[in-house]
């Protein structure tokens, strides 16, 4: 297929494309080209740092993002992204500062609420986790989101139990 070089949104459309069939150096060909045309856009941007974080290359996600992050730092999309870098990277405190912006920002705020709560739940801080979980429970929009944080606040009030029997035995 020969494109008009300046038509950025045929190349967006072709990175999935090719992506989808294994072609992955051609992706990232398309995803950047796009990137250049339309930086502002972040279609491609975020298309490509999925594809970064799938293959592990986080340092190659991370790296774009904190590009993007440059010129949109409040934008919900390369925040979350960056979050999910650090997250698997294994840079837990990072992950988390993303996680907690998001949800003083952003307007839709139940993934992060709920990413954060599990970095406090990971932390130790099991009552801060039961804190942010019981509030990812009213910031879901749908039943079966209401369902899966229910689940989760219930899991942190089981877990607060265990921790005052723990106390009452002088374990910490």
């Amino acid at each position: 297929i020969k494109l008009d070089p300046t038509d950025w949104l045929g190349y967006n459309f072709l990175g999935p494309a090719s992506y989808e069939i294994g072609r992955y150096n051609e992706a990232e060909r398309l995803y950047l080209k796009t990137n250049n045309l339309v930086p502002e856009q972040n279609y491609a941007l975020m298309n490509l740092t999925q594809m970064y974080i799938i293959q592990k290359r986080y340092g190659k996600a991370d790296s774009l993002l904190q590009t993007a992050i440059i010129n949109n730092p409040d934008n919900y999309r390369v925040l979350y992204c960056l979050g999910e870098v650090k997250m698997f990277s294994g840079k837990s405190a990072e992950a988390k500062i993303y996680f907690r912006k998001l949800i003083d920002i952003a307007t839709i705020k139940y993934g992060p609420a709920v990413e954060y709560g599990y970095f406090c739940l990971k932390d130790g801080k099991i009552k801060e986790a039961k804190e942010i979980l019981l509030k990812a429970q009213e910031l879901a929009t749908t039943t079966g989101l209401k369902k899966y944080s229910y689940i989760i606040a219930r899991d942190m009030d089981q877990l607060l139990k265990q921790e005052e029997k723990w106390s009452d035995l002088g374990a910490k």
